[in-house]
């Protein structure tokens, strides 16, 4: 099972149990005294603001990354055969032309990985924020079962307890899925840096040859 798969379980595990949520009966709650209850739910608010915006943000580059990973492939610019060139002339540039060909499907091909490479980051990034949404909600309710505890001799907080501990497992397996894509969007970046440096020596190869019947061809712009 890869990395992304058990992560995606992981959400959905999630998801589920917070539709499902232990919450403490707000009759429990009222009966904690009012200088108690405000900082708890204080600091509940000012935390899921918080991990709300950064959701948000996730979001955000998310639906950047997408965009950008649609754009389409970079083509080369007008590289003609020279003009009343003889066999042997023609012959050289069709061999350096192919080779400038195949260097740019390379770097082609080496963008696409990139570019999905990058959408995976901040896929991961996006479910780690959702993660830590449901991480703050847990967190809240057990406080509330915990400030209810002492207070009360009929109330039991184990599941709380048990239920931010779930959360708190997807949240961390998230966080190390950032890790991981991090470590192929690296990889990716440095295969197409290397396809970059290769297209940009197949079209310096050609530079030797140049006459005024026999121009360099364009630079690909990045």
């Amino acid at each position: 099972m890869t990395h992304r798969l058990l992560v995606g379980l992981l959400l959905l595990t999630a998801c589920g149990a917070s539709q499902q949520r232990h919450t403490v009966p707000d009759a429990r709650w009222q009966q904690v005294p009012a200088a108690e209850r405000a900082p708890v739910d204080a600091k509940a608010r000012a935390d899921l603001a918080l991990a709300q915006q950064q959701q948000e943000f996730a979001r955000t580059q998310l639906d950047a990354a997408r965009e950008q990973a649609a754009a389409s492939a970079l083509m080369p610019g007008e590289d003609l055969a020279p003009a009343g060139a003889d066999a042997e002339t023609l012959a050289t540039w069709r061999a350096a032309h192919d080779a400038r060909t195949a260097a740019l499907a390379d770097v082609n091909r080496a963008r696409a990985a990139w570019l999905d490479a990058n959408v995976a980051w901040y896929e991961r990034r996006l479910d780690a924020a959702t993660a830590q949404i449901d991480v703050v909600q847990c967190e809240l309710q057990l406080s509330r079962a915990e400030a209810v505890v002492r207070h009360s001799d009929d109330f039991d907080d184990a599941a709380y307890n048990h239920q931010l501990s779930q959360s708190q497992a997807v949240w961390y397996q998230a966080e190390a899925a950032i890790d991981t894509a991090r470590a192929s969007l690296d990889a990716a970046a440095k295969e197409l840096a290397a396809a970059k440096q290769a297209y940009g020596a197949a079209i310096l190869a050609d530079a030797p040859a140049e006459t005024p019947q026999r121009r360099m061809p364009p630079m690909v712009r990045w």
